[in-house]
């Protein structure tokens, strides 16, 4: 009995230990993996949504390209890394690496028109000062001098909305300008119409300076929209990762509440084989000593008075007269 209660208390401890590995095992390759995929994918996606501004600050195209193509690779060696489950985290990185394509075409195409806003600005620039100095000498009839300050106006006009940096304020300089090269217009005899003819050509059109401007703008709206929707797309994978870590801590939580049941359970089931293992020993001990050990001395005393010659001691032979101590 001595012996099945070890064995009984040596099983319970092996199986529950095992258990608990098992356990272990399981939320390691299960839980803390998928955690430390997400928490891995989070980093990376939030650096993606960090590095994507700097495309809007790139004046080259080549440039802008080059470091949209290293964030795209990125975001396809993300997705080669997920596990058949995250099929939500695909969709939100095929969002994103659409609009790190769009913003690399909004910034492309802004920073080509950004170009050929600056030369037209640098010539109106140069018609300014030159419409500047001719109003101001001294040489210059009066009326002369108001024509030269008209032009020079109208050159600050296309300067303003050269330097403004929204759609709104383009429409006003616009205003301004069609209002002054009306009154221009409206006088034949006022000097400076080659000029006047220079400016228009610099300004009006479909390659002119406001159309550029609102093409600028466009697509540095559209840029910044790509920018908008690269940010929500690193924001739902982050709370993707806060989502797992979170069902990861209740998993562990579960586990643990398991793992600390099936350990108190081992403990009850060693405490009591160990009680009765107790009693068991505590019998044996009784029986030895109050059964065996008494005949024995009983045998002892009488072959110690048969020994004197006293022949007259009687054993009680009881109930086993065929075991050892009857013979």
């Amino acid at each position: 009995m001595l012996a099945a209660a070890t064995l009984i208390v040596g099983a319970t401890s092996w199986i529950t230990l095992r258990q608990a590995t098992d356990r272990m095992d399981r939320l390691h390759d299960e839980t803390l993996t998928a955690v430390d995929r997400a928490l891995i994918l989070s980093r990376q996606t939030s650096g993606l949504a960090t590095r994507a501004p700097y495309l809007l600050t790139m004046e080259s195209p080549f440039r802008i390209r080059m470091e949209a193509d290293a964030a795209r690779g990125i975001i396809a060696g993300i997705a080669g890394n997920l596990s058949p489950e995250a099929a939500a985290i695909a969709g939100i990185l095929r969002d994103m690496d659409a609009s790190i394509a769009a913003l690399v075409d909004a910034a492309s195409a802004r920073s080509e028109l950004t170009d050929r806003i600056l030369r037209r600005n640098a010539r109106i620039g140069a018609l300014e000062r030159r419409f500047s100095t001719l109003a101001g000498t001294l040489r210059a009839s009066f009326p002369e001098g108001q024509d030269w300050l008209k032009l020079q106006s109208i050159a600050r006009a296309l300067q303003g909305a050269g330097r403004t940096d929204n759609l709104v304020t383009v429409g006003e300089f616009q205003r301004e300008y069609n209002r002054l090269v009306r009154d221009m217009a409206a006088r034949p005899d006022a000097v400076g119409s080659e000029a006047l003819a220079e400016l228009r050509g610099l300004a009006e059109g479909p390659t002119g300076l406001f159309e550029l401007r609102r093409l600028e703008l466009a697509r540095q709206i559209a840029a910044e929209a790509a920018l908008a929707r690269i940010r929500r797309a690193a924001e739902g994978i982050s709370l993707h990762a806060t989502e797992v870590t979170a069902a990861a801590q209740a998993e562990i939580a579960g586990e643990r509440a398991r793992t600390l049941s099936a350990l108190d359970f081992a403990k009850g089931v060693i405490v009591l084989v160990g009680l009765l293992s107790t009693v068991v020993a505590l019998v044996a001990a009784l029986f030895v000593s109050g059964h065996v050990t008494a005949n024995l001395r009983a045998i002892s005393d009488a072959m110690a008075r048969l020994a004197v010659g006293d022949r007259s001691s009687r054993l009680p032979r009881g109930e086993h007269a065929g075991d050892e101590i009857g013979k």
